[in-house]
């Protein structure tokens, strides 16, 4: 989940306070109101602000359409190379899968 923001015309007010807080926080209300609305916080793997680095619009990057969220879905967890997989498993002292036992989550 990122938040973005238009880029600012004249200096900002607080200077404490700048577009890398504002679209963290931005991003962050959207991840408030999702998991209020019932979505597990487990299923949300990071909410990061982006501030005014990546204009959707950007031959004019102040307009407000810049301002927006954007929240990336995936089906099922990224899948890991076999090895990989195994190595983790192993790491945390976890029994590898055996071939009768349903699709591991690597």
């Amino acid at each position: 989940m990122y938040g973005f923001l238009p880029s600012r015309r004249g200096g900002d007010k607080r200077s404490d306070y700048n577009g890398w807080d504002l679209s963290s926080d931005r991003a962050n209300s959207v991840r408030q109101i999702l998991e209020r609305e019932g979505l597990p916080g487990s299923h949300i793997f990071a909410v990061t602000g982006k501030a005014d680095s990546q204009p959707l619009f950007p031959d004019d990057p102040s307009i407000a359409a810049n301002r927006r969220v954007t929240i990336t879905l995936m089906r099922e967890s990224p899948a890991l190379p076999r090895r990989r997989c195994v190595a983790l498993l192993m790491r945390y002292s976890i029994a590898p899968p055996t071939p009768a036992a349903t699709r591991p989550p690597c």
